[in-house]
């Protein structure tokens, strides 16, 4: 399931940048970045329910926190689609432990801190604040997946937390390249 946590992380970033960045790009290639998000998403929740759980309320509470999210189609389809996995998967639901939902607010605490301190630091898309951010994002993410495989946190739990690694290392990388080459500024 790694692996799949692993490309649904990277697919749903390009494609994110992709769309909003405004880079032109070939519709099939945006086409199958959709489809291999469909894929991992449901390859990593199939008999899953508490990652089911997890990317759905992550989902769910970026909708609401952030007016920007979830404004296109495809992004709407996956709040209408995806609550069908909890039927399916309810009969694998069990209890969070307490290191298990100490773990899971530490990853969501990494994303909550960047709308904060965007507003103590000021940054533009494809800057070098947003890169070293995003950088130190994906350093203190994977940081929390090393511990929490040391300490035997839930696979569901470990599942996301490679989900977001992935996801933020390809943001990083992003910023640092779209810095490097002064593709983009912008005051996003």
């Amino acid at each position: 399931m790694d692996f799949f946590a692993v490309l649904g992380g990277a697919s749903a970033k390009i494609y994110d940048d992709i769309i909003d960045n405004n880079i032109p790009m070939n519709g099939t290639i945006l086409e199958s970045l959709k489809g291999i998000q469909w894929i991992s998403l449901t390859a990593i929740s199939l008999n899953n329910f508490n990652l089911t759980f997890i990317l759905y309320l992550f989902c769910i509470l970026n909708c609401f926190a952030n007016p920007d999210a979830f404004v296109i189609p495809y992004e709407h389809a996956l709040l209408i689609l995806y609550p069908f996995f909890f039927i399916w998967n309810f009969p694998t639901a069990s209890f969070f432990s307490f290191k298990d939902i100490f773990f899971l607010m530490m990853v969501v605490g990494t994303a909550i801190v960047e709308p904060i301190l965007h507003k103590y630091v000021p940054y533009t898309e494809g800057s070098a604040e947003k890169f070293l951010l995003r950088f130190c994002s994906a350093i203190m993410t994977f940081a929390l997946l090393m511990i929490g495989k040391e300490i035997d946190i839930s696979s569901s739990i470990i599942t996301f937390i490679i989900y977001s690694l992935t996801y933020t290392i390809v943001s990083a990388g992003f910023q640092g390249y779209a810095f490097k080459n002064g593709i983009i500024n912008d005051t996003n």
